[in-house]
């Protein structure tokens, strides 16, 4: 399938999941709201788009390891925001999150330029979002991710029907055969949404984006429990390295909340 059908099945998927649980839980969307929560639907919108397009147009390690920045980027941004920098053990928890990235992943960057600009462009983009959902604590969970997907799946919608007239493609057809991963990677991601935007609303926006570093080492775990993949020194660094970048985040992050 073109990224672009996969990326609105998955988003649309979404959608239709969130306006259900919503009906269920009685809670009423939101068309209009904060600008907070048009920030993570925007950002959010966009950087779902960049990001299926690197992912299928890289090498997977390549594209994760660059989507993997967006420590980085939430730090700067929150010291723009707050007029106020990092004390300089964040910013080497930051440094050491993304080095222990890079070991574990090892990329090797031979793909275009345009996809590896668009991946960096899709975890600033992501790190926007991520910060913005730290402005929706009274919002309720379930109506952010219906927000956000709601605009997604509009957007890529367009992108679907521009990208299959421009390259002379038919719309596919779905069989049970593939379609039921759509379905799979639908409701993981669905879920995987929600809990995000949970942890985003009620926990430090620098510490979320660094626990989320935690993907790549359990990924790795699966590949060693499914496929028998053994862990190399090189990976072993790197998941010593994002481990303890979360720990230091961690304990800045408390000295902080005593301060306050």
């Amino acid at each position: 399938y073109h990224w672009s059908f996969v990326v609105f099945v998955r988003i649309s998927l979404t959608f239709l999941l969130a306006l259900i649980a919503s009906r269920v839980m009685g809670v009423r969307p939101i068309i209009f709201g904060p600008k907070a929560l048009w920030s993570r639907s925007f950002f959010g919108t966009i950087s779902i788009a960049c990001n299926f397009y690197a992912i299928t147009h890289l090498p997977v390690t390549d594209a994760i390891t660059l989507f993997k920045t967006s420590p980085i980027w939430i730090s700067i941004i929150v010291a723009v925001l707050n007029k106020r920098a990092h004390t300089a053990p964040i910013w080497i928890a930051t440094a050491m999150g993304f080095c222990g990235v890079v070991l574990m992943e090892q990329p090797h960057f031979e793909g275009n330029a345009f996809p590896i600009a668009l991946a960096l462009f899709a975890a600033l983009l992501i790190a926007a979002a991520q910060v913005s959902m730290s402005y929706l604590k009274q919002v309720p969970t379930i109506n952010i991710v219906t927000h956000f997907s709601g605009c997604a799946t509009l957007f890529t919608g367009c992108i679907l029907i521009v990208a299959h007239a421009t390259e002379g493609l038919a719309l596919p057809k779905l069989d049970w055969d593939n379609g039921k991963w759509l379905l799979l990677m639908a409701v993981f991601g669905t879920l995987g949404q929600v809990w995000i935007t949970t942890a985003f609303r009620k926990g430090n926006p620098m510490l979320m984006a660094l626990v989320g570093l935690c993907s790549i080492p359990v990924a790795v775990t699966y590949d060693y429990l499914f496929w028998e993949r053994t862990l190399g020194l090189m990976e072993v660094a790197g998941i010593a390295l994002i481990g303890t970048s979360i720990l230091i985040c961690s304990r800045e992050t408390i000295k902080g909340r005593k301060a306050e």
